[in-house]
């Protein structure tokens, strides 16, 4: 990337803070809101889920009126960051994107798409081998209204319920059907086993996008679209990665006795998390000591999945004690 003269005048300036501090202002504004402060404190007292679905049951055209400020100042300004969290708007591929408060268990967001996305994103599966097409499955709970959007035609697929005790490979994809969605529309899409697509529309569709964070499952699953069968999990907690990745750097510090106190009755995570840390363990210790911290493990352990890839590693340490012992 390179810089010219005027924009490292600006990086060695003031200005930064300055506009820093502009963003920071105008966060806490937008949070201050009546809309998004009654949000968020129904949020920190009663349901989230009933506190998303009451916000976007009510008037939300502010919303659109903030944002059309924002792209009115960048077109006054090139380096201004726009007043929200996340600092940047992002595209997905299909979906152009900006998040506006991911804080207090609320995900909330406005993305738009055309029918000229739609179709350049289906010509690229078409282009795709059809073994290589697939759905997935968020692991999130989300709620849509559309702020703008005439008769566009969504694709919901849904698969068997899925939750961090599933046996996942069992888990059956069902054919989907076509919904067709107008302004003001309100739907819930449970990503345990709901997904949702675009399939068609004939004008730009706006929505906006509220998610309970804390009911993320931190797994997502996919199938193949056409014949619906298994693929695949994938990791999708950011907490849970990060956790992951503390734990590897432990055991390359050698330190591996702290690794056992991330396994009492107030750890939750993933299942994919748990058994990490239990194989970054089980590395770092002595055989004799790693059997039983995986007989300590397998008495909680309830995904199945985890629990046959423990008892075949404890299997695996009997035998190698079992020789050391001969």
């Amino acid at each position: 990337m390179k810089i010219n003269n005027e924009y490292r005048n600006f990086l060695f300036s003031d200005n930064p803070v300055k506009y820093s501090m502009k963003k920071y202002s105008e966060i806490e504004n937008f949070r201050k809101i009546p809309e998004i402060k009654k949000l968020i404190d129904n949020a920190l007292d009663k349901d989230i889920d009933q506190s998303i679905k009451k916000f976007l049951e009510g008037d939300t055209s502010f919303i659109h009126q903030k944002i059309s400020s924002w792209l009115n100042e960048m077109l006054d300004d090139s380096k201004i960051l726009p007043p929200f969290r996340e600092a940047l708007e992002f595209d997905s591929g299909l979906f152009s994107s900006i998040n506006l408060l991911q804080k207090y268990g609320i995900g909330l967001s406005v993305s738009c798409t055309n029918k000229h996305d739609i179709h350049e994103s289906n010509s690229k599966e078409l282009e795709q081998s059809t073994a290589k097409r697939s759905v997935l499955f968020s692991g999130q709970r989300a709620y849509f209204k559309f702020l703008k959007a005439q008769n566009a035609i969504v694709t919901v697929w849904e698969c068997d319920k899925f939750d961090d005790t599933s046996e996942f490979s069992q888990l059956k994809c069902y054919e989907p059907k076509d919904i067709t969605v107008s302004t003001g529309d309100i739907i819930l899409v449970d990503g345990t086993y709901q997904s949702i697509s675009f399939s068609k529309c004939d004008q730009t569709v706006v929505f906006l996008q509220g998610e309970n964070l804390n009911a993320d499952l931190g797994i997502s699953v996919s199938f193949c679209a056409r014949t619906r069968q298994f693929l695949s999990t994938y990791p999708t907690s950011k907490i849970a990665l990060r956790t992951m990745a503390m734990t590897s750097v432990l055991k390359h510090l050698g330190k591996a006795d702290g690794l056992t106190n991330l396994f009492d009755d107030t750890i939750t995570g993933p299942f994919y998390t748990r058994w990490h840390i239990m194989r970054e363990l089980i590395a770092a210790l002595p055989a004799d000591k790693a059997l039983l911290e995986i007989k300590k493990f397998l008495q909680n352990e309830e995904n199945p999945s985890v629990r046959r890839t423990a008892k075949a590693t404890m299997e695996i340490l009997e035998k190698r004690i079992e020789r050391n012992v001969s």
